[in-house]
Parts: structure tokens; C-alpha cells; sequence
């Protein structure tokens, strides 16, 4: 997959996407504004005028404030609806996983087929080097599976009861993998406005059902119409018996038509990406049978959903009647397949065979430019080595450190215990701060969690500095499941234990940034990125602080950090950039640069992030802490490099 190329396409689908919605509104607000003024000229005008079929008869003789009520009334209902489904969405993907009456799966499951799906998810995102993605479970036989969300910070993974039960290792993790590119084509957009392009069209049809429903009051407990049944009641009693019939109808068959038009729009969007996602979960597994057997499983025992919901959000699932038959995406894996489906009970039991992989972070000699420069080249595009060798980071991991990232309060205590001071003393002094904000008033609470964390922190000291970013990314899934009272707890925490001693490193800011960051999203204290700058001199002072800082925070000096500026921008092309003198670190300064850069397209952001590689391996003095940085900074541009 290329990344870059990927995103210009994602571009390139939403706007035909938003051309044929405009297209299906002007449809929809012609014809029912047309409906509305025929009914205003048939009651208003003369007889001979209210039998004519010609629209343009019609408007050239109605009253000009009924025409533009008309057509405004309408408009402004589809925005309406689609504002209104827009703004829901926009919370993540947490949003639609409720609609879907989905609930979040935890680390701490006893049941073995979870777990494997957990370790799945966790070795996927380890080696795309993001924040593991928390996994919601549908309850149902059928076999399915859709990723959600606006970017991979409020991304969820939603797979039903039979997927976890029915597929192998291998054909979830080729599923899993699949619904990976999605995250990383820019899918997930699409796919939220589709569904909001859908409910706006769909608030016609809403309101004629709504006026029907009104003529004849019904109890309807689990309707899906409640929201509107008093707004539309008090509206449609002017209405004589039978003319509410005929005009709910009317509205009902206008908006019905509408939403077709949008169910095609979908199909037409879906239908090549769902292809394309089958390709790249093949070339991120290197195992074309995980996918097809999968698909093969679902010939045979469906995919098909029972929730409501469903009909809004079919674009987003694995399976559904938006995306290709099962037998013709099969025949794309593997075109000599017998079209014979897989029936679970004749399958024979697959023993896993744990990888060989080494476990161990690259070489720091071996972290060349070319290799970052390769890596940033190549963002999106998880290979077999990466989901291998996660795998067995995870395997290193001390499984009691394991179990404590995937529960909610103790991945709060590894994220202290990340920041707390080497000093004992002042340390303790950091815990007892902790554990008063979580536990007030409540002295044995408090020490519990003060041994808990000292506990942690042991553990914490004994593992490599390199897998400090897994272990952070490992913590958001069990963190995103808080309350926002509890986050804002956390974050006051996490704060003070950075500013204790009044001063903010590069890397400190780092280890925040890469907790905080996503979890604002996931709360909606910040919104994603929108990518609006299309050139790096619209970001240039920007560029020019971020950089300034990092190589500052390297050198300790100003004049070496000058020199390593110049070299940083010259390679990278960028050489209108001017270093900032005394450029000590400044976390608000750099904090509002990598805000304003994220909003940048691809490109630009590459660019930038091209020379912060060049900036911190250029003079072959690499390190931890400068692959941390190198890391924190993609992650935050949204150019995850995967793991090293």
C-alpha cells in the first residue's frame, strides 16, 4: 500500500462522493418542494390551474414565498439530518459500536477465542507503531466485522460472536488485517459520510412515516421514530384524515427514492475499496488463505445482522450487500477455487506456530537515514516481519505488566510510573499525589494504589527503554474506556508529574504527547486534523520551531543545534527555513507547531517529517530517546512509521 498515494484517492472518492450527493439533494428537494407547491397551488389557486402535470406551469403561477418555503423547508431538513449524524460521528468510532449495540471486549476475558482476537489486534497495532485499537463484540452467529472511526486515535474494531468463534487465527487475523487498511486508506472518512449523506436523505422518508404514523397513534416502544413524533404531531393535525395519509406517503415514497439514490452512491464507493482491502490484507499477512477461508466461512454460515441500525452503517462491515459476493472475492484470492464452502465441524483444529522472529529492536548502527527515510516511504504498510516480531515483543512482555495495560486503573499507574523521578523520595512524593486525585478522602484506597504503583514501576525499570512506546501504545485500548471525569483526573496527574521539577523536556513531552494526544480525541477535547495546507511555506514558522526544538534538545547547544538545522533542512530541500535562535524547549510553542502542521496534507507533513529523520540520525548519534522522538512526532503527524 502506498500510504501517499492511497490518501490522494481517499481526496479524490470524497469529492466524487460529494458531487453525487449534491446531485441526489437537488433530486430530493426538487421533487418534494414540487410536491409541497402542487398542494399549496391546488388549495390556493384556480380550478383550471390545479390539474396541470407541467412542474414549470406550476412554479411559473405559484406564489414565489410558498416556491422559495418550499425548497429551503426541504434543504434544510436533509442538512439537518446530516449535520446531525456528522457531529455523532465525529465523537469516533465508539459512536457507532453503541449503535450497533456492540460492547467493548477487555484484556482481563477468560475466553480463549477473545483473547486470541485481542492479541491479534494488539501485535496489528504494535507493528503499525499506533495506540492498540479497542475491540467491540456483536452479538451475533453471523460472521462480520467493521472498523469505525474518524482517524486510528478514535478507531474501534467491532467483530461479531461468530467471527471470534467460528475463524481460525489465521483467517481473523486476515479480516483483521483487511479492516487495517481501511485506517489507513482514509476509508473511515468515507464511510462517515456516506452514512451521513444517508440519514439526511432519509429525514424525508422519517417525516412521511412520521405524518402517517400520527393519523392513527400506535404504541411503538423500540421504533426509531420517537424523536420526531412530537415535533411532526403538532405539525400534521391541520391535516384532514385522509389527507395525512396521502401526503405522509408522499413524503415516505420521495425520501424512500432518495435513499436509494444514496444506496447506490454507497455501492458504487464500495465496491472497488472492498477488493483493494482484501489485496492488502493479503500482502500484510503474506497468507492468502487466512482471507479466503474466511470468506469461504461466511458462504456458508452468512454475515447478515439482526440491530436496526444496521442499514445505515452496511458500508462499513466486512460482509454486506454493499460490498462484492463472497464467491467473487474468493475467485480474486484464489482464482482456483473449487466453490466448495468450509464447514467448521469437517475443518481440522490449526496448531499456531509461534514465529522465530527476533524480538529485539533493530540495531541502532543500522538506523540509517535510508532506513527511516524507508520507513516513512512505506507508512501503512505492515509487513509480515513487523506482525512477527510484535508478536513476540508481546511474548517479553512480563505477563503481570501485560495484564495490568489491558485494565483501565492500572494502565493509568504504568503511564505514572513512566514519569516518575529516579529520586526514591521524590517519587514517593509522586505517588501519594497520584493516589490522592484518584482515591480522595479514602487512606486505605490510596495505599493500595501507592504499593500498586511502586509495584509497577519495579517492572517498569526491568524492560528496555526501546519498548516503552509499546507498552504506551498497549495502554490506550484500557484507557479509552474510562469516564471523562476520570480522564480529566488522569490528565491533571500526568501533567504535574512532567511539570514537577518546572522543567519539560523534548522527550518528556514525547512520552506525553503520545498518551494525551489520542485520548483528547477519543474524549473530543480536540477534534481531528482537517489537512488543509497544501504547501510548506503556509507552515514554515512552524516547521521552523519544531525543528529548532528537536535539534536543540539533541545537541544541548546552540551552535551545534544551528549547524545540525542546516544540514537537517538543506537534505530535505527546505532550505528557506531559518534556525530559531535559543531554541530551548518550549512545550506550548511546539505544542501550537505540530497543531497547526498536523492540518496539513500528506505531503507536507512528510516533508516535515523527512527533516526530523535527517535532524536526528544524521550525524550518526542515534539513540533511544531519539527514536522515541522520531516516533512521537510521526505518530502526531499522523505518519506512523511502524515498529523498528
Amino acid at each position: 500500500m502506498n500510504f501517499y498515494k492511497e490518501q490522494d484517492i481517499s481526496q479524490k472518492r470524497a469529492r466524487i462522493l460529494m458531487l453525487l450527493f449534491i446531485l441526489s439533494v437537488i433530486i430530493v428537494v426538487f421533487s418534494t418542494g414540487m410536491f409541497f407547491i402542487t398542494l399549496h397551488t391546488y388549495m390556493y389557486s384556480d380550478e383550471n390551474l390545479r390539474f396541470t402535470l407541467s412542474p414549470f406551469y406550476i412554479l411559473s403561477h405559484a406564489d414565489t414565498l410558498a416556491v422559495i418555503l418550499s425548497f429551503l423547508g426541504v434543504f434544510a431538513l436533509i442538512l439537518y439530518g446530516f449535520l446531525k449524524k456528522a457531529e455523532e460521528l465525529s465523537e469516533g468510532g465508539k459512536t457507532i459500536a453503541k449503535e450497533l449495540h456492540a460492547i467493548q471486549l477487555f484484556g482481563n476475558t477468560a475466553n480463549t477465542k477473545e483473547k486470541i482476537l485481542i492479541n491479534i489486534v494488539e501485535e496489528m497495532s504494535i507493528a503499525a507503531s499506533i495506540p492498540t485499537i479497542p475491540i467491540y463484540v456483536i452479538e451475533s452467529k453471523h460472521i462480520n466485522a467493521f472498523v469505525a472511526g474518524t482517524t486510528y486515535d478514535n478507531a474501534v474494531f467491532g467483530v461479531t460472536r461468530g467471527a471470534i468463534e467460528l475463524l481460525e487465527r489465521d483467517e481473523l487475523q486476515g479480516v483483521i488485517a483487511h479492516e487495517f487498511s481501511h485506517i489507513f486508506s482514509g476509508d473511515m472518512k468515507i464511510n462517515n459520510r456516506i452514512s451521513s449523506f444517508v440519514n439526511g436523505i432519509m429525514y424525508i422518508f422519517i417525516v412521511g412515516m412520521e405524518i402517517i404514523l400520527s393519523q392513527h397513534p400506535v404504541d411503538n416502544p423500540k421504533g426509531k421514530l420517537e424523536e420526531w413524533h412530537n415535533m411532526v404531531l403538532g405539525v400534521s393535525f391541520i391535516f384532514i384524515y385522509p389527507a395525512g395519509y396521502i401526503i405522509g406517503a408522499c413524503l415516505a415514497i420521495i425520501g424512500f427514492a432518495g435513499a436509494a439514490c444514496a444506496c447506490f452512491i454507497q455501492l458504487f464507493i464500495n465496491y472497488h475499496r472492498e477488493y483493494l482491502a482484501d489485496a492488502y490484507a493479503v500482502q500484510f499477512t503474506r497468507y492468502s488463505d487466512g482471507i479466503a477461508n474466511a470468506l469461504k466461512k461466511i458462504g456458508r454460515y452468512g454475515h447478515k445482522l439482526a440491530s436496526a441500525n444496521v442499514g445505515y452503517f452496511s458500508h462499513i462491515f466486512f460482509a454486506s450487500w454493499s460490498s462484492p459476493p463472497a464467491p467473487n472475492r474468493i475467485r480474486k484470492i484464489e482464482p482456483s477455487w473449487d466453490g466448495k464452502y468450509i464447514d467448521v465441524t469437517k475443518q481440522k483444529d490449526k496448531v499456531f506456530k509461534k514465529t522465530n522472529a527476533d524480538a529485539k529492536q533493530k540495531s541502532l548502527q543500522v538506523m540509517s537515514v535510508a532506513y527511516m527515510l524507508n520507513q516513512l516511504s512505506n507508512v501503512g504498510n505492515i509487513t509480515k516481519e513487523q506482525i512477527e516480531r510484535a508478536y513476540m515483543m508481546l511474548e517479553n512482555v512480563p505477563h503481570s505488566l501485560k495484564q495490568s495495560a489491558e485494565n483501565p486503573l492500572e494502565a493509568e499507574f504504568i503511564i505514572y510510573a513512566l514519569l516518575f523521578d529516579k529520586d526514591y523520595s521524590i517519587r514517593q512524593t509522586q505517588a501519594e499525589f497520584a493516589a490522592d486525585k484518584i482515591f480522595p478522602n479514602n487512606a486505605e484506597s490510596q495505599k493500595a494504589a501507592i504499593n500498586r504503583i511502586n509495584a509497577i514501576y519495579a517492572d517498569m525499570i526491568l524492560l528496555e527503554r526501546s519498548l516503552y512506546l509499546n507498552i504506551i501504545h498497549l495502554c490506550i485500548a484500557a484507557l479509552k474506556s474510562i469516564t471523562p471525569a476520570q480522564y480529566k483526573t488522569f490528565k491533571t496527574i500526568v501533567n504535574n508529574l512532567i511539570e514537577y521539577d518546572d522543567h519539560i523536556s523534548l522527550f518528556e513531552w514525547c512520552i506525553k504527547y503520545l498518551v494525551i494526544y489520542p485520548l483528547d480525541i477519543n474524549f473530543g477535547v480536540k477534534k481531528p486534523p482537517i489537512f488543509m495546507h497544501t504547501h510548506t511555506g503556509a507552515v514554515k514558522e512552524d516547521i521552523e520551531t519544531l525543528l529548532s526544538a528537536v535539534v536543540y534538545a539533541k545537541t544541548k547547544n546552540d551552535k551545534e543545534a544551528k549547524e545540525l538545522f542546516f544540514q537537517a533542512r538543506n537534505k530535505a530541500a527546505l532550505t528557506s527555513l531559518q534556525y530559531r535562535a535559543g531554541g530551548h524547549f518550549s512545550s506550548e510553542a511546539f505544542e501550537k507547531a505540530i497543531d497547526e502542521i498536523q492540518n496539513s496534507k500528506p505531503f507536507v507533513r512528510s516533508k516535515v517529517m523527512e527533516t526530523v529523520i535527517y535532524a536526528l540520525t544524521s550525524d550518526k548519534k542515534i539513540n533511544t530517546d531519539d527514536l522515541i522522538i522520531i516516533h512521537a512526532i510521526s505518530e502526531a503527524l499522523h505518519l506512523p512509521l511502524g515498529i523498528d
